[in-house]
């Protein structure tokens, strides 16, 4: 007699390399979503600079800019950029014209009294803020203070 196995529809679909393939690409697809390879990526808030909209532990949806739409910033918008080797995120509170036809943003935390003390250059605006999720952002926060034991990375307070 031969002894033949038999699946249940569960084990079958359980199986199912079409939910295997799935699942991969979504978790290929969210790495690079995290990674930045998108037109946007997700940056965790790490202190209450931006409070009471934008608090520390949420994450922001920050989308890549290129040098035409940077031109179209305008007082109001909130952005990520780099200074000294820091990432910022701010919001525009004033656009001065500089040399040659470049501008310079002058931001601000909403939660600061002062404006940050130097102003923005084009080339240092890493993208603007459409959308952020609250609480999201709580792991990342928790992980660089426990464990890399890392001071505020993602903001600077400007005060």
């Amino acid at each position: 007699m031969i002894n033949v196995e038999r699946f249940t529809r569960k084990q079958i679909e359980y199986a199912s390399p079409k939910k295997t393939a799935i699942s991969i690409a979504f978790v290929i697809s969210f790495t690079f979503f995290v990674a930045g390879f998108f037109p946007v990526k997700p940056v965790a808030i790490m202190s209450n600079s931006m409070a009471p909209n934008i608090k520390r532990g949420d994450v922001v949806i920050v989308q890549k800019l290129d040098k035409e739409d940077i031109k179209k910033l305008k007082v109001g918008d909130i952005i990520q950029y780099s200074i000294e080797d820091k990432n910022v995120v701010h919001r525009i509170d004033a656009v001065v014209e500089a040399s040659a036809g470049k501008i310079e943003f002058v931001t601000k935390g909403d939660n600061n009294r002062s404006r940050d003390k130097e102003s923005v250059k084009e080339s240092q605006v890493m993208g603007k803020i459409n959308l952020y999720v609250p609480y999201v952002g709580y792991p990342s926060v928790i992980f660089s203070e426990k464990v890399l034991h890392m001071e505020s990375t993602f903001l600077y307070e400007g005060d």
